[in-house]
């Protein structure tokens, strides 16, 4: 059933706790403008504290995934000087002082996304350009419609990627390639994002929905370990192998002790399929 309180997007339920998130601004093509970012960041947070809410697919209205940031949303935004520029610094940014412009936090999807160890699926329908890419990089998993496309178009504006781009693409596709896409803009197919390791997977148009919920409905009926394997995936990508294995000792003490493990137990005896119910 769709939640009617939003105004930039529609937040469905579904069977087995998968949520449907779906950017509903079609004639801008998706874009984010500052009502979407206020509000994706509190669906995305909403899907974190919802216990019932398993597994999150994540899509777009019409023909495109998203096509990037709506500046035309954004007259009275004042605009950073170049002495502004000058004086702003990586350490500024790290430690908080940097200025965010506007009213909403174009970041705050993104902090909210990192806070979430629920599998998340980008079903990406169309193009992801700019901060629509940002968006899909920022998923677990991306499923892409054959008439999908994908790219980094800041380096055409002379601007940069603030959405994770940086960070996540090199750890998707690999240095070279990332910095390829980051440094020439290029807008590839879905082909090539297969090919490249950028999507899990390609279908026709008219099947991808069909099965990015097929595989959200199959992730949500997964056990509570499910977040563990998440959320250890990710600590270890920046951590050495020593305390990587002690988290693993933790991690696997805890999810033994999980009713689900409990439930697979018992259902290996019996010989039948478990039924986890994410606890």
């Amino acid at each position: 059933m769709a939640d009617q309180i939003y105004q930039e997007l529609t937040y469905e339920t579904r069977d087995d706790g998968v949520v449907l998130i779906t950017l509903n601004r079609p004639r801008a093509l998706n874009a984010f403008n500052l009502q979407l970012f206020a509000e994706f960041a509190q669906a995305i947070d909403r899907v974190r504290t919802t216990d019932d809410a398993r597994c999150l697919v994540i899509t777009g209205a019409g023909r495109a995934f998203c096509s990037g940031a709506d500046v035309s949303d954004r007259p009275g935004t004042p605009r950073p000087t170049e002495a502004d520029a000058q004086e702003f610094t990586i350490h500024e940014r790290i430690s908080g002082k940097g200025v965010v412009y506007g009213s909403a936090d174009p970041q705050g999807y993104i902090k909210a996304l990192a806070r979430l160890w629920k599998p998340v699926i980008a079903a990406v329908n169309g193009a992801a350009v700019g901060a629509g890419m940002g968006l899909a990089l920022n998923c677990d998993l991306r499923l892409a419609s054959d008439k999908a496309v994908f790219g980094e178009a800041y380096i055409r504006r002379a601007t940069f990627a603030s959405g994770g781009d940086c960070w996540y693409l090199p750890r998707v596709v690999g240095l070279p390639r990332a910095l390829e896409l980051l440094l020439t803009g290029d807008i590839i197919d879905a082909a090539e994002a297969y090919r490249i390791g950028l999507v899990n997977h390609v279908y026709p148009h008219d099947e991808l929905m069909p099965k990015a919920l097929e595989l959200a409905h199959r992730l949500a009926r997964g056990p509570w370990s499910t977040r563990l394997f998440k959320q250890m995936t990710y600590y270890f990508m920046d951590m050495d192998l020593d305390r990587a294995l002690e988290l693993t000792r933790m991690g696997s003490i805890i999810s033994h002790a999980s009713q689900d493990a409990l439930e697979g137990r018992r259902a290996f005896r019996e010989k039948r399929e478990p039924v986890f119910k994410g606890k």
